[in-house]
């Protein structure tokens, strides 16, 4: 195909265009309709106004290989794709130039042709005239020797129409066979249409079938995707609502705390100050003022620290709320990647088995077409053969036929006659038949995208029925838990300010009755000293001193006995009226001051110390968890700091972990998620372990994939990698995660491997002493020192401490598939061998400036060796065959060269073919034969490692009446190739 070709619709491709049939896509569609069987491919992709113009090439060979269109038999010659920009005017006068030249040779041709014809007609005319001289001549001395010959004429009459009878049963037998063959042929290649559209039909059926799938399968990923966008957001405004809520109550909590323990403090110094002093007030007068000016500094300097300590509870509390917060945005961010890595490997397996069909397809359109070629040139050699027999009888019964011409004339155009309406006839109902089935098959395809679709709409009401019913119950089961948490918490509530307001009374009660008995002691003794004697009253204000001071003590301790005695008593009776009391009137209630201040005590305290666990240092316990790993690992492990958390789970944090005595393996934090007693236990267990950002060597990758490390004094559970990076000089990897699974004896099960862009998936299984590896990536470019770059690449790989052996691996590159096996080893030398396997190569993609048109099939073997890998292509070594089909060699018309001289032009080519051999950079292709209709050449060519070419062709060129041949020579580069005679 070149962009001058034409195209026009077959009788299949007629009907498709004028049905509504949905069995192709609408770019196809849209394409075979603009197909007029008068425009070339360029006035399409105008007419289409498609960007892409190699898509509409895969569009025209798609409808091709459909038999939905077929090249006009007008169609003109190519154009030069030597260039991918349009033609300027040299050029296009040089292709009319071209077009003149081949009209006015084909018209030569015509004129030769009718020379030819007119000295053949005046030949059989003159044959025609001896032979009728003959017969008068042989007629005149037949009837001079008529009566002498009468009985021998009789005679050999008598035979000759017993020959005619033979050979008449003969021919009418020849005849019948031919009717049955063509018959059985017409009814084979009925069968075989009908068994190509049923096949067509499952297929377009299979893959209605599977884009059904895929698209139902998105959209039920996207209402997934949606449903748990939206439950992640309102359970993130939530945790934003009740972290500000628990902010905000926190700090109210913490400032009316201060303020309280402020006034409490103030109370009670005001409280035991007055009562001593009516206890001393007689003994203490002369030293009341300077221990009011003490009193009132120490409470200056209290209240200052009251204070101090809230503003620091409030600080403490913001940075621990903080955390929580981070925490858990970082919990939300890992599912969002969990859930994202589930919908990417989706959709790479959905991608894989579309890849897969196309592989397919691709595969049985080849021997369809394979099938076709072969029948065709069965076909062909069946005509040459049936020509030469025909030849060859016609020479030998020339005269025999002369004589016999008169006489079974009207009989052959009888019976030519009924041959002809038996075959019309047959092929009427043939094409009745057809079109029956035709018509019956449209009504059915009809009536089956009429119940898809109808079933279509029924699912989809039925998802989002469901959808909706599932979204409500979710809702309604919120609002529930939601309602009764809300209740438990207004419980939990009232139960607590309940039992601290009876405590509260219970304690105010016996301070008050403490009081009331003191100053009723203090205002007896006072009276009764008052009568005493004036002598005895230095004696006795001593002794009543001492009395005062220990009825005081002794009363103190008899109402804090009373009042632990009553408080637990009254404490059940008096919380449960409070808490009715709480439930029918929560918001008048007023709190106890000093049970408030107890529970922010209690509630302080916790926070302080959970705040103060996460920045204790641990450090005195590194050497056992060193001691530990390197027993795991069989390596020095060194470790800079030892942490300790609660949140979001009780775990040990290790930051900067190195393994090997040259940190072969740096991890710049490790979590180990389990109990906290491993801290100070001998034998340590963590459930999971996190890594954080670990940067490995080759040598720090080969000890984790071979080593044997012993399960020690440390057993943990699946290990989790994040933004993991490889050092190496010879591959090069972007970063990626992991997960690691044990095997509980300290070596690992499977490693899952994927990069951080999520193009590159590796699953790795030990194999006694090797390692197996699934290896698939959407693009890989080939490290070593290649340019090529595959696409959808699927690879099987066994890995051991020197080798690396891929048994096989397929991927996309050039627009076909390759595929094969390879052996990577390395030490002293490295070195990479294989086999490759080339399928659907287009070529333009691979020598754009050679080939146009042509799909490559090829195989190989290839070997390298080089000291460094990055140098391995450079000394690459690859042996094989191809074999290019229906293609155009850009740059020269070999037809006209061997005419006429020209150089420039397309040679249109059926098939090339030949063996190859690339050394170091150079290519030699050997063996090549070219070959299109009477054209053929043989030849060879080398191409140097700086693109140099050169080689040589032997041409041949079979016309109607000569042999032509020549010899070619061609050299240039790869960009600009000359041709010369």
């Amino acid at each position: 195909m070149t962009r001058a070709t034409i195209y026009t619709r077959t009788d299949k491709g007629e009907q498709t265009a004028a049905s509504a049939s949905r069995e192709l896509a609408n770019d196809l569609r849209k394409v075979l309709d603009a197909i007029d069987g008068n425009s070339s491919v360029d006035a399409l992709q105008s007419k289409l106004n498609f960007r892409d113009g190699g898509w509409l090439d895969r569009a025209l060979a798609a409808l091709v290989a459909k038999e939905l269109i077929r090249e006009a038999e007008h169609s003109e010659g190519a154009l030069d794709f030597t260039s991918f920009m349009p033609a300027d005017d040299s050029q296009r006068k040089a292709e009319e130039k071209a077009r003149q030249e081949a009209a006015d040779r084909a018209k030569r041709e015509a004129e030769a042709k009718a020379r030819h014809e007119a000295e053949e007609k005046a030949k059989r005319e003159a044959e025609a005239k001896a032979r009728h001289e003959a017969e008068e001549r042989a007629k005149r001395e037949a009837e001079a020797k008529a009566r002498r010959e009468a009985e021998e004429k009789a005679k050999r009459e008598a035979e000759e129409k017993a020959k005619r009878e033979a050979e008449a049963k003969a021919r009418h037998e020849v005849e019948e066979k031919a009717k049955r063959e063509a018959e059985a042929k017409a009814r084979r290649e009925a069968e075989e249409k009908a068994k190509r559209e049923a096949e067509a039909k499952a297929r377009r059926e299979a893959e209605e079938k599977a884009k059904r799938e895929a698209e139902a399968k998105a959209r039920h990923e996207a209402e997934e995707k949606a449903k748990r966008e939206a439950e992640a957001k309102a359970r993130h405004e939530a945790e934003e609502k009740a972290k500000r809520e628990a902010e905000a109550k926190a700090r109210h909590e913490a400032e009316e705390k201060a303020k309280r323990e402020a006034a409490e403090r103030q109370r009670k110094l005001a409280e035991e100050q007055e009562l001593k002093e009516a206890a001393e007030r007689v003994r203490r007068k002369a030293a009341e003022a300077a221990r009011e000016e003490a009193e009132k500094q120490a409470k200056l300097a209290e209240e200052q620290e009251l204070k101090l300590a809230a503003e620091r509870v409030r600080s403490k509390a913001a940075e621990h709320a903080r955390l929580e917060a981070e925490e858990q945005s970082r919990k939300a961010a890992e599912e969002e990647a969990r859930r994202k890595a589930v919908e990417e490997e989706a959709r790479r397996k959905a991608v894989e088995a579309a890849r897969h069909e196309a592989e397919e397809q691709a595969r049985r359109l080849a021997e369809e077409q394979e099938r076709r070629r072969a029948a065709e040139r069965a076909r062909e050699e069946a005509e040459q053969q049936a020509r030469k027999l025909a030849e060859d009888l016609a020479r030998r019964d020339a005269e025999e036929k002369a004589r016999r011409e008169a006489e079974i004339q009207s009989r052959r155009d009888a019976e030519d006659k009924i041959r002809r309406e038996a075959e019309e006839k047959l092929r009427r109902e043939v094409e009745e038949k057809l079109r029956r089935e035709a018509d019956e098959k449209a009504r059915q395809e009809a009536a089956d995208a009429a119940r898809r679709e109808a079933e279509e709409k029924l699912r989809r009401e039925a998802d989002e029925k469901a959808r909706q019913e599932a979204e409500e119950k979710l809702r309604r089961e919120a609002d529930e838990k939601a309602r009764q948490e809300a209740e438990e918490k207004a419980r939990r509530e009232a139960d607590e300010k309940a039992r601290q307001e009876a405590a509260e009374a219970a304690r105010r009660e016996a301070d008050e009755k403490a009081q009331r008995e003191a100053e009723e002691k203090a205002r007896q003794e006072a009276e009764e000293a008052a009568r005493r004697p004036a002598a005895e009253l230095p004696r006795q204000d001593e002794t009543e001193a001492q009395e005062r001071m220990a009825a005081e003590e002794k009363a103190w301790r008899e109402a804090e006995e009373k009042f632990r005695r009553e408080e637990q008593e009254a404490a059940a009776k008096r919380g449960r009226r409070a808490a009715a009391k709480e439930v029918t009137a929560a918001s008048s209630a007023k709190p106890s001051q000093r049970a408030k201040q107890l529970a922010l005590g209690i509630t302080a305290l916790l926070v302080i110390g959970l705040i103060a666990i996460h920045l204790v240092s641990f450090d005195g316990q590194i050497p056992q968890f060193e001691q530990a790993l390197s027993g795991q690992f069989q390596q020095p492990v060194k470790i800079k700091a030892l942490r300790l958390s609660l949140v979001p789970q009780r775990h040990v944090r290790l930051e900067g972990v190195s393994i090997g005595s040259e940190g072969q393996i740096k991890i710049l934090q490790v979590k180990a998620i389990g109990a906290l007693g491993n801290v100070f236990s001998d034998k340590k267990a963590f459930s999971s372990v996190e890594l954080d950002s670990p940067v490995l060597t080759e040598e720090g990758l080969g000890w984790l994939l071979f080593g044997k490390p012993s399960a020690g004094a440390m057993g943990f559970g699946p290990v989790s990698v994040q933004n993991a990076t490889l050092q190496s000089k010879n591959v090069s990897l972007p970063a990626f995660d992991a997960n690691l699974k044990p095997d509980g004896q300290g070596a690992w099960q499977t490693i899952a491997i994927e990069s951080a862009d999520k193009n590159l998936n590796l699953e790795l299984t030990p194999k006694g002493q090797s390692v197996q590896i699934e290896f698939k990536a959407r693009t890989f470019k080939m490290p070593f020192g290649s340019s090529l770059v595959l696409d959808e690449l699927a690879a099987s790989a066994t890995a051991s401490k020197t080798e690396l052996a891929v048994t096989e691996f397929k991927a996309f590159a050039y627009g076909g598939v390759l595929s094969g096996n390879a052996r990577l080893k390395w030490g002293a030398q490295w070195s990479l061998g294989g086999e490759l396997n080339a399928k659907q190569v287009d070529t333009a993609a691979l020598f754009p400036a050679l080939v146009d048109g042509g799909r490559l099939v090829g195989k190989a073997a290839y070997a390298m060796q080089a000291a460094d890998a990055g140098k391995l292509f450079a000394t690459n070594r690859m042996e094989g065959d191809f074999h290019v089909e229906r293609g155009n060699l850009l740059g020269v018309d070999l037809g006209r060269m061997i005419q006429s001289g020209g150089t420039s032009g397309t040679t249109r080519f059926a098939e090339v073919s030949g063996v190859f051999v690339r050394d170091h950079g150079a290519t030699q292709l050997r063996q090549v034969r070219l070959s299109e209709g009477p054209l053929t050449a043989n030849g060879t060519v080398e191409v140097d490692a700086d693109d140099n070419v050169r080689g040589r062709f032997a041409i041949e060129l079979r016309m109607a009446s000569e042999l032509r041949r020549a010899n070619v020579a061609l050299g240039g580069t790869l960009k600009k190739i000359e041709w010369r005679r």
